[in-house]
């Protein structure tokens, strides 16, 4: 956890020091790291996550979060296709792929008619 507060390096963990020398964290505290760490799995940059955790208010948050659910929102729709695709070609019954009308519609989408 010390790591996910020194990446952002704003050293404000206010753990407490025990007598031996170890970090005790509260719920406060855990509740920050694990923000960190969801916020990094949600594909955000640490300049990013430092700037929603340090008191964004509510139009601040969404002028950060809005192009970055839009960025995702373009990477799913692309994954979808790429998924279609895939699983077009492990369920053909056709030799070549090519001929499936699905496949064809496909190709017409992203390159127009062929003449």
């Amino acid at each position: 956890m010390d790591a996910a507060f020194g990446r952002l390096g704003d050293g404000s963990s206010g753990a407490a020091t025990d007598p031996g020398g170890r970090r005790s964290y509260g719920a406060d505290d855990l509740t920050h790291a694990a923000t960190i760490l969801l916020l990094k799995e949600a594909g955000l940059g640490l300049n990013t996550i430092r700037s929603l955790t340090t008191g964004a208010d509510r139009a601040t948050r969404h002028a950060i979060l809005r192009p970055a659910a839009q960025e995702l929102r373009s990477t799913i729709t692309a994954a979808r296709a790429s998924l279609e695709l895939i699983e077009g070609g492990l369920n053909c019954e056709f030799e070549d792929v090519t001929r499936r009308p699905n496949y064809r519609r496909l190709v017409t989408e992203r390159v127009g008619t062929m003449q």
